[in-house]
């Protein structure tokens, strides 16, 4: 009894008429005929090479991967009647880094018209969308977007999250805040961006904006009844960020914290002048870090612990920079006693070792700046407008977003999203016709076993016929 039944290949699904019969005492197959290919649920019949037309070849995989990444984290619904237009701009930040004049030209070459339902753009259009996106109520989405990553992705709360500023020049006249010297020595206006990710994964949780004459410390206090809010459990905080009374707004919260504490007089006094390089200098206080060894001494202070961290390394270097300087006076003299030491506080129910070890290998914020100074373009910003800078930050903020979860997903891969991107960038989906009866239908070129393993860490359900 013959009947139609579908074989997929590389090359497509065909449909073929097949008739079963018996050999050996085993039922089996054999194909009669074929009868064409299936195209989206249409059967189309076989076509000769020779009649088959290319009309367009699309860039496409690396577009799809991140799409997919994003209707997981529920932006293709967030930013409502322009949610397709703000994802045309965190793509293009995430893949090409285009200015926003040169966008309309770029989408074309691409099969992002498809993929977000856009016909026509201008770069008018697209700086309204900025502004538009300044004019939505962010705290909501941020909070959508948090929610859905704890939820989702295993992550606990408990786990701690990292909190840092980086700054960025700003050149624009419109801002009215001063010049200021920036980390590598050069004056000009600046705008500074707090950042805060999950401890374990690197996912961002939090961005806030400051003009660049913004202290550290009014900073990371911003930042405090949102992390309350969020229900994180333990901080991480550079030493620039803390002040005696946010560490007292973290107490009475109930967040717990690792930060770095600036040395001061009273300090040094209390604890170092108490404490003799042989006691601390020893195999009991020892911490073996990633890149270095320190030694480490917890004593009881406010409402938690500090830590008196010394580092032989840091001590020598100290040393040699002051004697070549060759300023040996008696008060320089009397500081050495001091090199080497630094003061970490926390509040947790973690040993000594493994504080220290939280707090000096918290890399991952400073990855995750790099990620957006360099991978997402930030520095610097030219946008003459300062909500459409505050509005920029956000698109660079929704790709680090995807960035982060493009990891997560390829993690057991071994390899970067950047590098998964750029792999997945010559997997064109090529547009195809048939020549005598004007039929059109597409596929996907066939894919390398590496672009393979990456899509389908990205899309368990991805098909590319």
């Amino acid at each position: 009894m013959a009947f139609v039944r579908k074989i997929k290949k590389k090359s497509g699904t065909y449909l073929a008429e097949v008739e079963t019969y018996r050999e050996n005492g085993k039922v089996k197959q054999r194909v009669l005929k074929y009868i064409g290919i299936d195209v989206d649920g249409r059967v189309h019949k076989r076509v000769r090479t020779s009649d088959i037309n290319i009309t367009e070849v699309k860039e496409y995989l690396n577009f799809h991967a991140v799409h997919t990444i994003a209707c997981e984290l529920g932006f293709d619904s967030l930013f409502k009647e322009k949610s397709n237009y703000i994802l045309l701009m965190v793509y293009s930040h995430l893949v090409e880094k285009l200015s926003i004049n040169k966008i309309k030209d770029w989408i074309e070459k691409t099969e992002l018209p498809s993929l977000l339902n856009i016909r026509d753009i201008g770069s008018n259009s697209l700086y309204q969308v900025l502004d538009y996106l300044e004019s939505l109520n962010w705290e909501s989405i941020n909070n959508s977007i948090v929610k859905q990553w704890f939820s989702k992705y295993g992550e606990s709360k408990k786990k701690a999250i990292i909190i840092d500023v980086t700054d960025t020049y700003f050149n624009c006249s419109r801002a009215e805040w001063n010049k200021r010297k920036g980390k590598d020595g050069k004056y000009e206006k600046l705008v500074q961006i707090g950042l805060a990710v999950s401890g374990q994964y690197g996912f961002p949780l939090k961005h806030q904006v400051y003009e660049g004459n913004i202290g550290n410390t009014k900073i990371l206090s911003d930042f405090i009844s949102d992390i309350k809010m969020m229900g994180l459990k333990t901080v991480i905080i550079d030493r620039g960020m803390t002040s005696i009374d946010n560490l007292n707004e973290f107490n009475e919260l109930g967040v717990e914290c690792i930060a770095g504490v600036r040395s001061n007089q009273k300090l040094k006094k209390d604890f170092i002048d108490n404490l003799s390089r042989e006691e601390i200098y020893s195999q009991k206080h020892m911490v073996i870090l990633k890149d270095a060894i320190v030694y480490a001494k917890s004593y009881k202070y406010m409402y938690g612990d500090i830590i008196v961290v010394y580092n032989p390394k840091i001590e020598v270097h100290q040393r040699n920079k002051l004697l070549r300087r060759g300023k040996n006076t008696d008060n320089e003299i009397n500081k050495m006693k001091y090199y080497g030491y630094s003061f970490i506080f926390h509040s947790t129910d973690f040993d000594t070792a493994e504080v220290v070890k939280k707090y000096y290998e918290k890399d991952i914020i400073e990855k995750s700046f790099r990620q957006i100074k360099g991978v997402l373009s930030l520095h610097p910003i030219r946008l003459k407008l300062l909500d459409r800078v505050s509005a920029d930050v956000k698109i660079c903020y929704l790709s680090f977003c995807i960035l982060s979860l493009l990891k997560y997903k390829l993690r057991k891969l071994e390899i970067s999203p950047v590098d998964a991107l750029e792999e997945l960038s010559s997997a064109y989906k090529v547009y195809l016709e048939d020549k005598k009866t004007k039929f059109k239908w597409q596929k996907v070129v066939t894919l390398k076993k590496s672009q393979e393993k990456i899509i389908k860490a990205i899309d368990k359900n991805f098909c590319s016929v």
